[in-house]
């Protein structure tokens, strides 16, 4: 029972290294995660036109990777937000879904 429970404990202190959710949000398709290192989460969904995306939480800087399941168009970055276009073409507008994360 002794290597059982010196194997439970090596696997709980290396998941504690990698880091653990401390806070977190969800309603329906929009979410946010905060890890116990800084590290943030969020997603969310956007509607044709001009995309102006408020984070659920700001990052520190605007060093945070931005993903979207489309548009293009150049982008506005800030801690608090981004905007962009959504544009496919010279009439068709996309709705989807954003992904950012970064400290």
């Amino acid at each position: 029972m002794a290597t059982a429970n010196a194997n439970v404990k090596k696997v709980l202190d290396s998941l504690k290294s990698k880091g653990t959710i401390v806070e977190e949000w969800h309603d329906g398709s929009e979410w946010y995660r905060i890890w116990s290192n800084g590290f943030m989460e969020q997603s969310g969904r956007y509607t044709s036109g001009t995309a102006n995306v408020g984070f659920y939480k700001p990052f520190s800087d605007v060093d945070y990777a931005f993903v979207t399941s489309g548009g293009s168009g150049s982008l506005k970055f800030s801690t608090t937000g981004i905007v962009f276009d959504t544009s496919y073409g010279v009439d068709v507008k996309a709705s989807g879904c954003w992904y950012a994360c970064g400290y």
